[in-house]
């Protein structure tokens, strides 16, 4: 399967990062969130649309789940694009994958969000990419580290499949031990909508030859929930400063 390496480019973003913790990076290579891992593409049709099954880091004492603000992306220009276009990004995400790679049964099931973007007129250099920054609004990741989740994004022109622009994938080629992420992990490859039939089969799944380890380009924001013991904890806490504070000005 050919690939194409590609050149980075200023980042452009659909919303703000928020300030909430990163539970999943395949973006970069250290939490300096500095320096990108090596950005690479697949040269076969159809390219629109691809997923890939993942995890999140292990939870944080105390905490049960994580409501995620933005699904981020690296996205790639195969044509420069023309400005006016009414371009589209669609996101879902499945509470459950099977991590299968073979067969018609679908990857991925339990939908928990779907959602579509208008990105509006896109202008970006042939061969390069950016990152776009999708929020997420309601949606919860709740399972412990080690339970897949299934993610897949397709991007459209005008409401039509778009194969001049595509998610990115990372790819590394020193052949160090997949996965190649930062944050949480995801097994070595990824899902190509071959039959562009808008979703994605266990077939479908797609990976580069060894030593090559490559993963969907996907960075996840969110704010840990703690438990209800954690909260009552604090909750007593607040108030025992509360009643010094009264007694110390009584």
């Amino acid at each position: 399967m050919r690939k194409l390496a590609l050149a980075l480019v200023a980042t452009s973003s659909l919303v703000a990062s928020s300030q909430a913790v990163v539970i999943y990076d395949s973006f970069f290579t250290d939490a300096t969130e500095t320096t990108f891992q090596t950005v690479t593409d697949t040269g076969t049709l159809p390219r629109a649309m691809k997923g890939d099954f993942f995890t999140v880091k292990n939870y944080d004492p105390g905490v049960t789940q994580y409501n995620v603000n933005t699904m981020s992306f690296l996205f790639i220009s195969w044509t420069t694009a023309m400005t006016g276009e009414n371009l589209k990004a669609e996101l879902n995400v499945y509470r459950t994958a099977a991590g299968t790679t073979s067969g018609t049964d679908p990857a991925f099931s339990n939908n928990i969000y779907s959602s579509t973007y208008d990105l509006g007129s896109w202008t970006q250099a042939l061969n390069t990419f950016s990152r776009i920054n999708l929020a997420t609004p309601g949606l919860v990741l709740d399972q412990p580290n080690g339970n897949l989740y299934g993610v897949t994004i397709r991007f459209l022109q005008n409401d039509l499949v778009d194969n001049n622009r595509s998610a990115g994938l990372v790819n590394n080629t020193a052949g160090l031990p997949a996965p190649v992420n930062y944050v949480g992990a995801s097994s070595n490859g990824w899902y190509r909508d071959v039959n562009s039939s808008g979703t994605i089969e266990g077939g479908e799944f797609r990976i580069f030859a060894a030593p090559s380890m490559s993963n969907l380009a996907m960075n996840i924001d969110a704010d840990p929930v703690p438990e209800p013991a954690s909260m009552i904890a604090l909750g007593a806490g607040a108030l025992g400063v509360l009643a010094r504070r009264r007694r110390k000005t009584a």
